[in-house]
């Protein structure tokens, strides 16, 4: 199974709506703005959305972490998406038998979904 989430502007505007005041909607969504660069080829709702996972609902935070997407958007989605396969970095995953593997890939995957469907 492939864990990739597939999300949409609708998704992102749902976010903002549940982890931000309404006073702060028009602002989060247009700070979300500042990415993509021109030159990125990545899925922007899906950028958004791990920018807003990583805010953790702190309007300020969302202009540093667009500036660290707008350097490497990888960065963002790995950190925001998979935590604990990043955490561990190739190295650590290399030394994990395939089992602890699926079973950290899976977790990441169910703390993802969780964070995006409630």
């Amino acid at each position: 199974m492939d864990f990739i989430p597939e999300v949409t502007r609708a998704d992102v505007v749902r976010v903002v709506a549940r982890d931000f005041p309404e006073a702060q909607h028009g602002r989060a969504l247009s700070l979300l703005g500042g990415y993509p660069p021109e030159s990125d080829s990545g899925d922007p709702a899906r950028t958004h959305l791990a920018i807003l996972k990583l805010s953790g609902g702190d309007i300020a935070r969302i202009p540093e972490i667009v500036a660290f997407a707008r350097q490497d958007f990888r960065d963002v989605i790995a950190t925001a998406e998979y935590p604990e396969w990043f955490a561990a970095g190739f190295a650590g995953i290399q030394q994990m038998a395939p089992e602890q593997v699926d079973a950290l890939k899976a977790r990441d995957w169910s703390q993802y979904q969780a964070w995006l469907r409630r």
